[in-house]
């Protein structure tokens, strides 16, 4: 998974979501908005994403890319340290 800063939802690959067995939700499409223009949707899904030690449960939306994104929507609730000249981050308990 990446860390985003800019991205407001968290993105789970769809592998992933296969591997679990984990189905999206019936008739849910989300419209997705990069910040290069391009639109795209994405089904939903209900997962416990557990991430440095803390539980997050919610409505997560698939991509097709191999890696996904952790957004705003989990990063809110951490206390992430970056480090840009030495490409490094840290969460701090």
């Amino acid at each position: 998974m990446l860390l985003d800063t800019g991205a407001d939802l968290t993105l789970v690959p769809q592998s992933v979501a296969d591997q679990l067995g984990v189905s999206p939700l019936p008739g849910q499409q989300y419209e997705l908005a990069g910040f290069d223009g391009v639109h795209s949707w994405a089904s939903a899904v209900i997962l416990d994403l557990i991430w440095f030690g803390k539980a997050f449960r919610g409505r997560y939306l698939l991509t097709e890319d191999a890696l996904g994104i952790i957004g705003r929507d989990v990063l809110n609730h951490l206390n992430v340290e970056f480090n840009g000249p030495a490409l490094e981050w840290n969460v701090r308990s």
